[in-house]
């Protein structure tokens, strides 16, 4: 092998063996890794992300991945002149998203999540081979309708995952599908309020099929979403549950908020922020955030700590 080759099976986690099941799960897993808006100005992860998206492209697609097992790093070359006395086009595996080249909105805070077709031996890409695709049928022209009866045949529905944040859930936000050969992007809503793992359905046109979305939820801070309230976890000093003071909790759009904790609060006891939860609905207030408190306790005392929880207990006790 060159010095340029690149382990494609190394770069996913895979084994030699795995079927295009795991491939496509570990890609996925990796992708949501080292995705660029998940990990900003992070030059490392940028670079893994882009080589976890080459090593799918090749063993996803069972032409570029028996080339690549049988000629490593000159694959393409090979595959290239192997295929040099027949016709040239086709399509790879694509992205596991339904053919999307980035299964998140763009880096960098981007709204668009690109639509790309590969070509498994990097030649040209036969227009009518891309209608058959996305058609589904050899016996069909550029038009996609069949030749002869010229019935027209429904297409297999696209997949695409797009990530958005807790702050975009709450109040919606618009995304893009760029379209290759599409005269214009594609744009949809994605709802207030929505939850994470749902699916949306961009309804099949005449220049394109079904596209299913599925909606993927940064929560960096943990929320539990109960109805239309977010519930969080606090760890507080079981010192200041004890006899009270400050805490400071962060809502989901980063805000950080004080609040006062009243002396002899309980483990699990919660404080509730008005407003600061999920959207209820047009003209509806929102829901509410409510922070939980978990008591910290100390793994390890000094002398002195033992000997003050020891004269703490003691007054407990004659207290009784």
């Amino acid at each position: 092998m060159g010095p340029s080759y690149k382990d494609y099976y190394s770069i996913l986690g895979v084994s030699k063996s795995a079927d295009t099941k795991e491939v496509r799960a570990s890609y996925r897993r990796l992708a949501r890794k080292f995705h660029p808006d998940l990990n900003p100005n992070d030059k490392t992860a940028e670079d893994k992300f882009k080589q976890v998206g080459e090593a799918y492209e090749v063993l996803s697609d069972e032409k570029k991945r028996s080339a690549y097992d049988r000629y490593g790093d000159q694959w393409r070359a090979a595959s290239q002149a192997e295929a040099s006395g027949g016709a040239q086009g086709g399509f790879g595996g694509g992205s596991p998203f339904g053919g999307y080249g980035a299964p998140f909105p763009g880096a960098g805070g981007g709204q668009r999540v690109r639509y790309d077709v590969g070509d498994p031996l990097g030649g040209g890409t036969n227009l009518n081979d891309l209608f058959s695709t996305l058609f589904g049928g050899a016996n069909q022209d550029a038009t996609g309708f069949g030749r002869g009866n010229r019935t027209p045949r429904a297409a297999a529905p696209q997949e695409v995952d797009v990530t958005i944040t807790l702050t975009e859930a709450i109040s919606g936000v618009s995304r893009q599908l760029n379209i290759v050969g599409g005269r214009q992007p594609i744009t949809f809503n994605v709802p207030a309020s929505i939850k994470d793992g749902a699916k949306l359905r961009l309804p099949a046109t005449t220049s394109r099929p079904e596209i299913i979305a599925t909606v993927h939820i940064t929560n960096p801070y943990g929320f539990e979403r109960k109805e239309d309230n977010l519930i969080v976890d606090v760890s507080v000093p079981f010192t200041t549950c004890a006899i009270g003071g400050e805490i400071t909790a962060v809502t989901p759009s980063g805000e950080r908020k004080t609040l006062r904790l009243p002396a002899g609060t309980q483990g699990g006891q919660q404080l509730r922020i008005t407003g600061h939860g999920m959207t209820k609905g047009a003209g509806n207030p929102r829901g509410d955030m409510l922070v939980r408190i978990k008591i910290e306790v100390p793994k390890t005392l000094t002398v002195r700590q033992r000997a003050a929880l020891d004269e703490l207990t003691a007054a407990l006790e004659d207290s009784k």
